[in-house]
């Protein structure tokens, strides 16, 4: 294969093993030292409980903690690719897929921990129907309970519901009122934290849309294979424990404006004309804050508010 244009800007070592895997594990990274080794563990003894041939390949989008120290100290076995600089979440997702080779393609957030069988229980389902595309697992919070997942497809009015303070009652109606999560079904979107993709569904999808630099690429994909007539299902026999938040905390600022930007690129594919009046919602929130910033806060804060209002308005 021959090497990715940014091949200059990253470092790559791969373990000395030939034989083709079934399924491929990708795992994006960024200051994700107190997750990572978690999660890897839990990947490899997810692994070997089911039997199958499994690779794993971490992408790091230039950490700036110890996360690359500590995959290329204690996990030898995995493939690790550590960028110079950060590419953004759906990109990295593509580098792990160029460099992949198993037919099943399981998606995995570095603050997510399998379940033994999980593994098992994700290739089971799929290989039940070969019109499933892609996979959401029954997320799990640290404490056990139930983290709810697979819903509806977002629309304008859902994602402006949610700017203005309303997410609760939004993912309530998305997820839908008084559902068993006991409960296989199909669903219109599946939770990025953990996707179970078969490879065929993801090259006729064209793979992320790179335009998304974080948020909304995990929606993106599924309206992409939904459409292409594939089949997205939520699948409760598979555990995944997913420390919400864990990852995007870590990056402040930049999250905030890349949802505003994500969002906008996802209103424009998905709703049309639909990205005006968020615009003008996400200009009028980010100015409100910034003005109460001012008033109570130091004058850096605020400075963070208006780059973000100039990145909204740009977008």
């Amino acid at each position: 294969m021959s090497p990715t244009p940014d091949a200059q800007h990253k470092t790559s070592i791969k373990p000395e093993n030939t034989a083709k895997p079934s399924i491929s594990v990708i795992v994006v990274t960024y200051a994700s030292e107190d997750t990572v080794r978690a999660c890897l563990e839990s990947i490899l003894n997810s692994a070997k409980h089911s039997g199958a041939k499994v690779e794993v390949i971490v992408v790091d989008n230039a950490s700036p903690d110890g996360t690359v120290a500590t995959v290329r100290e204690h996990f030898p076995m995995v493939r690790l690719i550590a960028y110079h600089e950060n590419l953004g979440y759906a990109k990295a997702i593509n580098v792990g897929l160029k460099e992949s080779r198993g037919d099943y393609v399981l998606i995995l957030n570095p603050d997510c921990i399998l379940s033994s069988d999980a593994i098992h229980q994700l290739v089971s389902f799929a290989e039940s129907n070969n019109r499933i595309g892609i996979i959401g697992p029954m997320l799990l919070n640290r404490d056990g309970t139930l983290q709810p997942s697979g819903r509806r497809a977002q629309k304008l009015i859902h994602i402006v519901l949610s700017l203005i303070g309303l997410h609760s009652a939004v993912e309530a109606f998305l997820l839908g009122k008084g559902r068993d999560y006991k409960a296989a079904s199909d669903v219109e979107e599946v939770s990025g934290a953990a996707m179970f993709c078969r490879r065929k569904a993801l090259a006729e999808a064209g793979g992320m849309d790179e335009r998304f630099f974080l948020y909304f690429e995990d929606v993106d994909l599924c309206a992409r294979v939904r459409r292409l007539g594939w089949r997205i299902s939520y699948c409760p026999y598979a555990k995944v424990m997913h420390l919400h938040r864990s990852s995007t905390s870590k990056v402040g600022e930049l999250a905030r404006r890349s949802f505003y930007a994500s969002a906008c690129i996802y209103l424009r594919k998905h709703c049309g004309s639909a990205v005006i009046p968020f615009k003008l919602l996400a200009i009028v929130r980010e100015s409100i804050i910034a003005i109460l910033k001012l008033l109570t806060h130091p004058l850096a804060d605020c400075k963070e508010r208006l780059r973000t209002l100039v990145h909204i308005i740009r977008s």
